[in-house]
């Protein structure tokens, strides 16, 4: 009897479990999102200190978003963050600051 119930449970699970098609692609982001998706990596890995950055730059080369800070100011010594970021899907490639 175990056994049956065993067989059964496996049979109404597998159909449920089985995935043959696969998952449509995420429409290609703007420089907006890619701003966002930058800047919310920022936040995890810098903290708040982000906002002292402000404002973000985005700019597309090659169907990768590249995401910057605008610290530090012209003729300031240092460097700011920075992210890249897949058009295509908005994947997140690369987080970065520099010194």
């Amino acid at each position: 009897m175990r056994f049956l119930a065993f067989l059964s449970s496996i049979a109404i699970a597998a159909p449920a479990c089985a995935r043959t098609s696969a998952p449509r692609a995420a429409a290609p982001i703007d420089s907006l999102a890619a701003v966002r998706i930058a800047e919310g990596a920022w936040r995890q890995a810098f903290g708040g200190l982000i906002d002292s950055e402000r404002p973000f730059r985005a700019r597309l080369v090659d169907s990768v978003w590249e995401v910057s800070t605008s610290y530090p100011p012209p003729g300031y010594l240092g460097g700011g963050a920075h992210a890249t970021i897949a058009r295509r899907d908005g994947r997140l490639i690369k987080v970065w600051h520099e010194q």
